[in-house]
C-alpha cells in the first residue's frame, strides 16, 4: 500500500533524535565556511519547528 505524501511527511522529531546531531554539526561548522541542516517533514509545518528545536540545542550547548 502506498502512503500519501501528507502522511509520510507528517513527523516531528523528538529532542532525543536531534541531540546526536549537535556534535556532528558543530564539527562540520568548524571545518567549513558554512554549515546547513535541512528538514523535509513539511506536510504540516513540522520542519520549521524541528529546525527551531535544533537551533535551540545548538545554542544551549555552546
Amino acid at each position: 500500500m502506498v502512503q500519501r505524501a501528507s502522511k509520510r511527511y507528517t513527523y516531528a522529531y523528538r529532542l532525543e533524535e536531534l541531540a546526536p546531531w549537535v556534535p556532528r554539526l558543530r564539527q562540520l561548522a568548524a571545518e567549513t565556511e558554512r554549515c546547513y541542516a535541512f528538514f523535509n517533514n513539511h506536510a504540516r509545518g513540522q520542519a520549521t519547528l524541528d529546525a527551531k528545536q535544533l537551533l535551540a540545542l545548538l545554542q544551549d550547548s555552546s
